[in-house]
């Protein structure tokens, strides 16, 4: 499952964000984010999500790797927002395990 999801983090030229950040470590790619502790300063009011919910909507991502389905929400590693704009600008590619891989609905 994980060889999957690594190997489609390759397959794409531009930025993946996931909230599993050792994917992104073995793809040989760039953390964007932190995605837990930025989640936490948000609920906290020590951080604004805005740039990444506006990364989001303009599909900025290539692909984005979370443990929870965006239209369901609920999760420790993104706010609200995020998960509703993956949900109205990403679509599912594949499931592979627990995580989502999604794709930009172009």
């Amino acid at each position: 499952m994980g060889d999957r999801i690594v190997s489609e983090i390759r397959a794409v030229s531009g930025p993946v964000l996931s909230d599993d950040t050792g994917y992104l470590l073995c793809a040989g790619r760039p953390l964007m984010l932190q995605p837990y502790q930025f989640r936490q300063l948000a609920r906290l009011g020590m951080w604004s999500d805005e740039p990444v919910v506006q990364a989001i909507r303009n599909k900025d991502f290539s692909l984005i790797v979370v443990a929870t389905d965006p239209v369901v929400g609920d999760s420790d590693f993104f706010t609200d927002r995020m998960l509703e704009a993956m949900a109205e600008n990403y679509r599912e590619k594949q499931i592979a395990g627990r995580y989502f891989v999604l794709e930009p609905m172009w």
